[in-house]
């Protein structure tokens, strides 16, 4: 395999260590968490990039936004964090 590819293997580990790094951090301190991470992963364990913008692989797509939409109001209504 490329360069390319080693490289490009060795920056999505990163950005899963940083990100179980900060939802360790969330737990440990009792901050709320809304994991859309774990959520978000096929049942391979990779991203599901239907998720990812296609144009530049870091943003969510039109698809993905509408997923952390919902995963934000659905934590909102079950959480009661407006009152009725």
């Amino acid at each position: 395999m490329g360069k390319l590819f080693h490289f490009f293997i060795a920056l999505v580990k990163g950005w899963e260590i940083y990100i179980k790094n900060h939802m360790a951090y969330a737990q440990t301190h009792k901050i709320p968490l809304i994991d859309i991470y774990n959520k978000s992963l096929t049942p391979t364990g990779d991203g599901n990039l239907a998720y990812i913008n296609p144009i530049d692989h870091i943003h969510p797509s039109f698809k993905g936004a509408e997923f952390i939409s919902d995963e934000i109001a659905n934590y909102i209504y079950d959480n009661q964090i407006f009152p009725r």
